[in-house]
């Protein structure tokens, strides 16, 4: 018996392994530990700030985990939340297990990387015992390494910001998600059908540092890379912990703002602007960033969204540059036509 489960634990591991990306390994993962270990329940967590600077947990892979009703949609309720709870954080300090009042057992167990602390695995069953949680946190030293390795390959080398190639991907799953909830038809009881549109909107921000060329000319490349860093480093200090930051190339940058207001969005992007400007720069004493501001529509490509971010960033630089533009106020103002539909300008 024992070297059955050794030959399955094995064979676990290579299917676990050959997963190329997280969401895939996520499930490869937690149907290894709940078939092999009589796992009941895993999830992952990611710490985070939110608006107010409170550390909270939000919750990956959460529809993943439950049961599937019988016509194998994924249950309604089972959608991302955020936990607040001091016996998360005490737990994976700790790295111990709790009971809890209906006899289960609940074990979090970190994923450090670089020492950092990226998720936290959350498993729970009527009973882990000893041996198990060590197989336990054999997973999780897995499921860290393919972290580390996935993270090396999305980051940029010298910003540490997400990379162009993931910017991709992301917009491309953001489009996807925009076309699901832009158009949702709902089945009544009598058979009518009708269609439910969630219009919650996404912002996408193009910043670029003002003069840069004129940077690299006067101080060399170098300097050039310091500066880069240094409004990176500001951009990480400055947007939420759940906005997604890009360097899309040189001294260009892509922002996915998790806000779904408008006002939200030019706010957080005034926010960092007016940071930068008040940083005071070795040698050059300022630098400034421009930004172009767009809102992702249902069902258009990804490159269209950038296209009309990157013309709003060039209105703001010929404006005199150092100011946050806003593609529909612009159009709104008869500052240049609106493109036709179904643009499909590829910029990747």
């Amino acid at each position: 018996m024992r070297e059955i489960r050794s030959t399955k634990l094995l064979e676990s591991v290579v299917d676990i392994t050959a997963e190329a990306d997280r969401e895939h390994f996520r499930s490869s993962l937690s149907g290894a530990i709940r078939e092999l270990l009589n796992i009941e329940d895993v999830g992952f967590l990611r710490p985070m700030s939110d608006a107010s600077g409170e550390l909270v947990f939000q919750e990956l892979h959460y529809v993943a985990m439950r049961p599937r009703a019988a016509d194998n949609r994924p249950d309604e309720d089972a959608r991302p939340r955020q936990l607040r709870t001091e016996q998360i954080t005490a737990m994976v300090r700790m790295g111990y297990s709790l009971q809890s009042a209906d006899d289960h057992s609940t074990l979090l167990l970190p994923v450090l990387v670089r020492e950092a602390l990226t998720e936290v695995v959350v498993l729970r069953a009527p009973l882990i015992p000893s041996d198990v949680v060590a197989m336990l946190r054999g997973f999780v030293r897995l499921y860290r390494n393919f972290v580390a390795v996935i993270n090396e390959g999305e980051r940029d080398a010298l910003t540490g910001l997400l990379n162009r190639r993931v910017l991709e991907t992301r917009l491309s799953e953001v489009a996807r998600d925009n076309a699901r909830r832009h158009a949702v038809v709902h089945v009544r009881e009598d058979g009518e059908r009708r269609q439910v549109r969630d219009l919650t909107p996404h912002f996408i921000a193009v910043l670029d540092i003002d003069h840069f060329k004129r940077v690299n000319d006067s101080f060399g490349h170098l300097f050039g890379d310091e500066v880069i860093l240094l409004v990176s480093q500001l951009m990480r200090e400055e947007f939420r912990d759940d906005d997604m930051l890009f360097r899309y190339g040189g001294e260009e940058f892509v922002a996915i703002l998790a806000t779904h207001t408008r006002q939200g969005a030019m706010a957080a992007l005034e926010r960092f602007r007016s940071r930068v400007a008040a940083r005071r720069f070795p040698q050059l004493n300022q630098v400034t960033i421009s930004a172009g501001l767009a809102e992702m529509r249902g069902r258009e490509l990804a490159a269209a969204v950038i296209a009309r971010a990157d013309r709003a960033l060039y209105c703001a630089k010929d404006d005199g540059r150092n100011r946050v533009y806003d593609y529909d106020d612009l159009s709104a103002k008869g500052r240049f036509t609106e493109e036709k539909a179904g643009n499909e300008v590829e910029l990747f």
